[in-house]
């Protein structure tokens, strides 16, 4: 691919990391049948850049894994690619390290964002299915927003399962016009029973709406939940991802299911699911997450104040199983 790849192994499995972006690549963790892998690639995603239009953002070009996104969604207070020079450009890794729970890899993104210096750490567990990231945001000026980006493979048939959330909102159009199978702008307090183009949409069964469809729907956790968490359940595994809902209160699903036109997507059904937990208002972008947004209103931070003697750190792990038989449905972890 041009860059290298770094590399960590457990008796749990394998992890890839990809520097140029602070990229977790990819995952491997040993079930019975073979790896199960919870993160998914884009198919143009480790194709030669060159193949590729020239104007594309690399965290478009190299689509799939996790990576940090600082700001989330449109950079239009600074200027920066789609998610921030965070999830667009050089860390520099520092010497593997050990940790209580397994090896860990430490990173930090060359650039400064907004002032601010972010650090990761990623840990590879010795013992479980698990991968847990730290990110360390120190200094900086005015009001940043955040999320972690997982991507994923979904199939008809699969189901997403959730920690109790206070609402689902849309945001005022759709990410692609024309193609989308939810109601823009629209709010529900059911994630079973949110406004479609057609009727009503369970968001637990997105990729079971249609083809051809793109469409981003942001939930906001209920208050009072020490964590928040994602569990996807396809036909062979049981993808987890948990966070802390102090540090990231809402959970973007981007659903994207071909309905882009244009090299590299050409309508193309990716069968990918973004799973953006964050501190945003959504994808409307930096700038509307600092003033009155329809997140916000609901109660949620959309937005951290950074100064120069602070620092944040924000708690994320993924976690993937075997589905046991007879398993539908996740409802708690």
């Amino acid at each position: 691919m041009g860059h290298d790849l770094i590399s960590l192994v457990t008796a749990s499995g394998q992890l890839v990391v990809d520097p140029s972006l602070g990229q977790l690549h990819s995952v491997g963790f040993r079930g019975p049948k073979g790896p199960l892998k919870p993160l998914a690639r884009a198919a143009w995603a480790d194709t030669p850049d060159e193949t590729l239009p020239g104007d594309m953002d690399p965290v478009l070009l190299r689509l799939g894994g996790d990576v940090f996104c600082a700001p989330f969604g449109v950079s239009d207070v600074n200027t920066a690619p789609l998610h921030g020079w965070s999830a667009n450009s050089l860390w520099e890794v520092g010497p593997a390290q050990s940790s209580p729970q397994g090896p860990a890899l430490s990173l930090e993104v060359k650039r400064r964002i907004q002032g601010a210096q972010i650090r990761k750490t990623i840990i590879l567990s010795a013992k479980s299915p698990v991968v847990y990231q730290i990110h360390e945001i120190s200094g900086g000026v005015d009001a940043l927003t955040w999320a972690h980006f997982p991507v994923l493979d979904i199939s008809p048939g699969d189901v997403i399962c959730t920690s109790p959330k206070l609402r689902a909102v849309t945001a005022d159009s759709a990410p692609v016009l024309g193609r989308s199978r939810l109601e823009y702008p629209a709010q529900s307090e059911r994630v079973d029973g949110f406004p479609g183009q057609d009727g009503v949409v369970d968001l637990r069964t997105l990729p079971d709406i249609a083809e051809g469809h793109e469409d981003a729907v942001t939930l906001i956790e209920a208050p009072g939940r020490a964590l928040g968490w994602t569990a996807l359940v396809r036909a062979e595994d049981i993808v987890v991802l948990v966070k802390d809902p102090r540090q990231l209160p809402v959970t973007t699903l981007w659903s994207m299911g071909g309905g882009r036109d244009g090299i590299p997507w050409s309508r193309q059904k990716t069968g990918l699911l973004g799973v953006a937990d964050g501190l945003t208002a959504g994808p409307i972008g930096h700038r509307a997450a600092l003033s009155a947004n329809p997140i916000a209103d609901l109660g949620a931070r959309t937005a951290q104040p950074l100064n120069s003697s602070a620092s944040h750190f924000v708690h994320h792990a993924l976690v993937c199983v075997p589905r046991p038989a007879g398993v539908a449905r996740v409802t708690d972890i």
